[in-house]
């Protein structure tokens, strides 16, 4: 188990991550198969106006000093993938939201439908 502090952190840090957020969609945008818009975080718009080849220098210059002024928590990138089950920070597989152990130990058990232990 991770300890209460390091999971404290990481809820903290998800709670700065405001570029995770999407557009609501409707039941019939759904259907159409419409991707939601992703809604753009203050941070990604100053990097934007720093990559963007059509800003001028002193656009180029301010963006760098208001992102230099915010928070670096708010960075998408200081955000630890944890397993849900035992909060391990390491072998995290994407797929399932576990760590390897977990995987392991939830696949003898039966509660991953589909997986194949492998052999050759």
């Amino acid at each position: 188990m991770a300890r209460a502090a390091t999971e404290a952190r990481e809820k903290r840090l998800q709670k700065l991550q405001i570029g995770k957020m999407y557009s609501s969609i409707d039941h019939k945008q759904k259907q159409a198969n419409i991707r939601p818009v992703r809604i753009q975080s203050p941070r990604e718009k100053l990097k934007q106006i720093i990559k963007s080849s059509d800003s001028s220098s002193e656009e180029v210059m301010t963006a760098v000093e208001s992102l230099n002024k915010r928070s670096v928590d708010e960075s998408p990138i200081r955000l630890r993938r944890r397993c849900n089950s035992c909060g391990r920070p390491r072998g995290v597989y994407r797929r399932f939201g576990l760590c390897r152990a977990c995987i392991r130990k939830f696949f003898v058990k039966g509660f991953l439908p589909g997986l194949v232990k492998s052999s050759w």
